[in-house]
C-alpha cells in the first residue's frame, strides 16, 4: 500500500522507493543497491513506512535472502 502523499511531505526519492517496494521483496541492502540511493535513505525511510503500517520488516536469513535474489533475476 503506498502511503497518503498528498497529506504527507514528500520528493522524487520517497516516489521512486514507492514503486520499487510495490513491486519487490527486497533487504534494505538490495533496495539500496537497485535504486542506488544510501542505504541511510533507504533504511529510514523503511523504518517511516512501518512506523505508519504501510510495510513489515521482518528478519531473514542470508539462505533466504539469496533464494529471493535468486528469483528475481529469474533463476
Amino acid at each position: 500500500r503506498w502511503p497518503t502523499l498528498t497529506s504527507l511531505p514528500h520528493t522524487a526519492t520517497h516516489l521512486k522507493l514507492c514503486q520499487y517496494m510495490s513491486s519487490h521483496l527486497a533487504t534494505q541492502q538490495t533496495i539500496a543497491a537497485d535504486t542506488q540511493l544510501p542505504l541511510s535513505t533507504v533504511r529510514n525511510f523503511c523504518n517511516a513506512c512501518e512506523a505508519l503500517g504501510l510495510v513489515t520488516i521482518k528478519a531473514v536469513t542470508l539462505d533466504e535472502t539469496a533464494a529471493q535474489r535468486q528469483r528475481q533475476l529469474g533463476g
